[in-house]
């Protein structure tokens, strides 16, 4: 895991030391989040990090996923649950540029990455959720 995921899910969970009840995490995402055979995701990393009855960790990455995909999905596979912390990873299948085409994409398929994170955000604070994002930029012309 990278620092600044370190630091941000340490800074959630030392809270929970003293908490009655374990801290709810979503992972939420497409397939980089999604659980894979022979890949250990970031999500999986946290399992095993704070697992141990301290956090309890929900995986909601589907993989082939696009921010329109996760905007339909966000109220059902994030916000119904209330959970403490919250990590968006998205943007992969949406800045892709298929180069294989006959012929080659020269633009991504779509353009919209930034519009759905900030919305999520926006729909996170809203409900006083904390959140990491996990995510890569949109390619700029």
């Amino acid at each position: 895991m990278d620092t600044f995921f370190r630091i941000t899910c340490l800074a959630a969970l030392t809270s929970v030391a003293i908490a009655a009840e374990p801290l709810r995490v979503v992972c939420f995402g497409d397939s980089t989040t999604a659980l894979r055979q022979g890949v250990v995701t970031y999500c999986e990393s946290l399992q095993k990090e704070y697992g141990d009855g301290r956090a309890v960790i929900t995986n909601r990455g589907v993989p082939a996923n696009t921010t329109a995909d996760a905007k339909a999905r966000f109220q059902r596979d994030v916000l119904d649950g209330r959970p403490g912390l919250v990590f968006l990873m998205f943007g992969l299948n949406d800045s892709a540029i298929d180069v294989w085409k006959k012929p080659p994409a020269v633009r991504p398929r779509v353009s919209r990455v930034g519009g759905f994170l900030v919305a999520s955000v926006n729909r996170l604070r809203l409900g006083r959720l904390c959140h990491g994002l996990q995510t890569f930029t949109e390619p700029t012309d």
